[in-house]
């Protein structure tokens, strides 16, 4: 049967990850390692992926059915210890992953620059940009503080709004959302 052919060639990516996810959930249910039971979880997405590429079908439809059914289930499959030290070692892998694609764009920017120096008038045409993101930024920013200050019932217009708009702006929304 040729990819695509028919509904159920479709949907057998999910299959696939969810057979994968049935076998991690029956196995880490009768896990007590933390370590064990963190390591499952970092090679669970692999496993998914491998599988979904050597049956052919969408692997990362095999890796992101496996991750919602397990993560369904991660309160009855999981200790609280294990929840909080799994919560410590993703914080980790994602500021590593985040540190050698910042890197890897740092190594590119050079020659980027060198690049773009031959192309004219390219500064103002970024300018113009950054400013247009930034003074959406901050409409949106103004627009967040004042719901928050009238559902909240704090709203106050003057010395408050104009710190709280220019962090905001300048400092980003995800500071807002982690406050309230």
């Amino acid at each position: 049967m040729a990819p695509g052919s028919s509904q159920s060639w479709r949907l057998a990516g999910p299959a696939a990850g969810g057979a994968v996810a049935v076998g991690v959930i029956a196995v880490r249910r009768h896990v007590t390692d933390p370590v064990l039971d963190t390591v499952m979880a970092l090679i669970t997405p692999y496993a998914a992926y491998v599988l979904g590429a050597t049956l052919h079908v969408s692997p990362v439809m095999a890796v992101i059915v496996a991750g919602l059914a397990i993560g369904a289930r991660r309160a009855k499959i999981t200790t609280a210890q294990t929840r909080l030290q799994l919560h410590s070692v993703y914080q980790t892998v994602i500021f590593l992953l985040e540190s050698v694609v910042f890197s890897l764009i740092g190594l590119q920017l050079p020659t980027l620059i060198r690049a773009l120096s031959h192309a004219g008038a390219w500064p103002a045409e970024a300018l113009a940009v950054a400013g247009t993101l930034i003074a959406i930024r901050a409409a949106l920013a103004g627009v967040l503080v004042l719901v928050a200050g009238i559902a909240g019932g704090i709203l106050h217009i003057g010395l408050f709004f104009v710190p709280a708009l220019v962090a905001l702006a300048i400092g980003g929304l995800k500071l807002w959302r982690e406050q309230s």
